[in-house]
């Protein structure tokens, strides 16, 4: 039964989360190759959904997030990941695989954002109504 509020915790390897202790795969944006991108029309619902299994499985698989923790839910299924394992530890990466824009560092003037740089600019934007 999920905790007073609808809260989950979530665990290693369950999608959201790799292992922290294996390094971040990443140095540079990420996306799915081209084969996943959607075709026009299916053969069949059998193809369909086969097409979006092999989809799911390769753009939610955990690895792709090792190493790192999310840290801000945007809404719509973006977050905020702070690595906290391998070369990019202590920057904070976006994660916008549910719209299809794929794993990539956070940035400002060209240059990655920490975590404490990631905060200050998110503390200084005015709250939406």
């Amino acid at each position: 039964m999920p905790p007073e509020g609808g809260h989950q915790p979530w665990e290693e390897n369950d999608g959201t989360v790799g292992v922290l202790a294996k390094p971040f795969p990443h140095s540079g944006s990420w996306n799915l190759p081209d084969e996943f991108e959607q075709p026009e029309d299916f053969e069949s619902e059998e193809a369909e959904d086969k097409w979006w299994h092999d989809h799911d499985e390769k753009a939610w698989a955990p690895e792709l997030v090792n190493g790192a923790f999310p840290i801000c839910h945007q809404g719509c299924a973006y977050r905020n990941y702070l690595v906290v394992s391998g070369p990019e530890r202590g920057h904070v990466w976006l994660d916008a695989r549910a719209g299809d824009g794929g794993i990539g560092p956070e940035s400002k003037n060209g240059e990655r954002m920490s975590f404490a740089d990631w905060y200050l600019d998110w503390l200084s934007k005015p709250l939406m109504s």
